[in-house]
């Protein structure tokens, strides 16, 4: 087995991992979505790390992709309908997106070095990704990278919207490289979610 079939093998049966459809976790904001995923707030949970580390939402482990992905969830569809534009900003400074992705590194690394300590250099090495998962639709062309075009910007239904995708891509954009093998993040969004990993999959949702 690889080093991270290994780790979710035994996450799992020490019960540090809690496997479940991405739309079943605790406040989700894409409650249709079935990819399964682990929920990371329980594994911060089980660690007790002292103060408590702000993690991200989900953990996806891909082991015959060699990936991880840390799955961070936005709704905006409340947000939307109660406050101005002129509000994005301050509520992406809210999120504390760095701080979600760093502190989630962390939480990994000591549960990984909790389960086989000679494990870290395979840790360490293993590709990761940061996916902010949102609940506004961006119709037929979910983001693969941050760079968007003006082209689609004007395709997007709502003015608001625009401006949440444009907020969201600055800030993750200007993310410094946190860890090696940390690669940029990526905005995605609920109604494409499932698709997205399938394809990763081999066409299943998993």
């Amino acid at each position: 087995m690889s080093f991270l079939a290994d780790l979710e093998a035994s996450g799992l049966a020490h019960g540090w991992f809690v496997a479940m459809p991405l739309g079943e976790l605790d406040k989700s904001c894409c409650p249709q979505a079935q990819t399964t995923v682990i929920d990371f707030d329980h594994t911060k949970t089980k660690l007790g790390r002292v103060p408590t580390p702000k993690s991200c939402d989900a953990l996806k482990i891909l082991a015959s992709q060699q990936r991880l992905d840390f799955i961070e969830m936005k709704s905006w569809h409340e947000f939307m309908r109660r406050n101005p534009p002129a509000a994005i900003p301050a509520q992406i400074s809210k999120f504390d997106l760095k701080r979600k992705i760093t502190d989630s590194l962390g939480v990994l690394q000591d549960l990984v070095m909790r389960v086989e300590s000679n494990a870290l250099p395979a840790y360490l090495e293993t590709d990761k990704y940061y996916i902010v998962l949102i609940d506004i639709n961006l119709q037929q062309n979910p983001l693969q990278h941050l760079a968007i075009s003006l082209e689609f910007l004007s395709q997007t239904a709502t003015p608001m919207p625009q401006q949440i995708v444009q907020a969201l891509s600055k800030e993750l954009d200007a993310m410094p490289d946190l860890v090696a093998k940390l690669h940029p993040p990526l905005l995605k969004n609920c109604l494409d979610i499932d698709a997205y990993y399938a394809t990763l999959a081999g066409g299943r949702v998993s």
